[in-house]
């Protein structure tokens, strides 16, 4: 082996760091370097060239009860409207809403989880908080809001 030995991904150091992440996955890396003396660039290169480890992304659903999954079957019925009546769109009106959190949002930006495989984890959250929410209506010949 030429140049400079890899000390920061001797034997040791990998076994610290797949320990440590097998034990909090989430942690983040930053604060998975804290806990070493390697540089968060060499953390980085123990998780994904040594352990094979990879982030994935946490996936934010709505929480669903148990008869909200019939009411999907709208969208089929709103497939056969649009096939069966070619002027069904210009007669249409679309609304939709968003509700902003006044207790604050989860990035989902900010979260990984560390693994050899993806995890599919998913966070549900309680669909009633504080909130404002904004509405907007558009059909084909005008937009109605916010």
């Amino acid at each position: 082996m030429t140049g400079r030995p890899r000390s920061a991904r001797a034997p040791q150091n990998i076994e610290a760091v797949r320990v440590s992440v097998l034990w909090s996955p989430r942690r983040s890396v930053r604060k998975q370097t804290a806990r070493f003396s390697v540089s968060r660039e060499s953390v980085l290169r123990i998780l994904n060239f040594c352990i094979n480890f990879h982030p994935y992304k946490l996936q934010i659903v709505q929480q669903m009860k148990e008869n909200d999954r019939q009411l999907r079957l709208f969208c089929q019925q709103f497939m056969t409207n649009i096939n069966e009546d070619n002027e069904f769109l210009d007669k249409l009106w679309m609304s939709d809403e968003d509700h902003f959190n006044f207790r604050g949002y989860v990035n989902k930006q900010n979260y990984r989880y560390w693994a050899d495989s993806n995890p599919k984890e998913v966070h549900e959250r309680h669909l009633h908080v504080r909130k404002v929410t904004v509405w907007c209506a558009v059909s084909s010949h005008v937009v109605i809001g916010p």
